[in-house]
């Protein structure tokens, strides 16, 4: 389901390729129909009329949608809740909730980053999935951290509202993190 910001943005898309050429072609073709014979019939304007006004908003749509396809941003889940990890996820520093994504799958590896001040990422850790809640929201902990970073994964697991606005947790770790390293 889309979300209101994704609607604004296509419609804002939409508006954007509007005022570009299918316009212009649209108003071009609508002048040419008035050069008919004025003997003919008031329909045959009106039809051509109509059918230059739905092929202009028909290109016009097809742009948008191509442009919000190419320029699609993948979606990165905001972290809702963080906690210190319980006892059983053995290991694991810090279990946190994310919003519902597509992305991510029971036992997929995660990275841990933190968005400085300078929107620079910089790593905090490596982690898992530990489960897909049924209402879709994702259940990660962050079982590797980096020590220089302990500072913000304990604010992290306080559940700290800036800290948790600046984590992102990708689906992918690293080339220079492996398993082996995740002991």
């Amino acid at each position: 389901m889309p979300t209101p910001e994704t609607v604004w943005e296509f419609a804002g898309l939409l508006w954007d390729s509007l005022k570009g050429a299918p316009t212009i072609i649209g108003i071009v073709a609508t002048l040419l129909t008035f050069a008919i014979s004025p003997d003919a019939k008031l329909s045959a304007r009106w039809s051509v009329l109509g059918l230059v006004l739905a092929a202009t908003i028909i290109v016009a749509l097809l742009e948008a949608t191509w442009r919000a396809v190419r320029t699609r941003t993948p979606d990165i889940p905001r972290v809702l809740y963080g906690r210190k990890a319980p006892a059983e996820y053995q290991n694991a520093v810090v279990l946190c909730l994310l919003e519902s994504s597509d992305r991510y799958s029971f036992g997929d590896l995660v990275s841990f980053y933190y968005v400085d001040e300078h929107n620079f990422e910089a790593l905090i850790g490596v982690g898992a999935v530990s489960n897909v809640q049924r209402d879709g929201t994702i259940q990660v902990v962050l079982e590797t951290p980096i020590a220089e970073q302990m500072e913000l994964i304990d604010r992290l697991s306080s559940n700290d509202e800036t800290v948790k606005r600046r984590v992102r947790v990708k689906p992918t770790i690293q080339r220079r993190v492996t398993y082996a390293d995740r002991g």
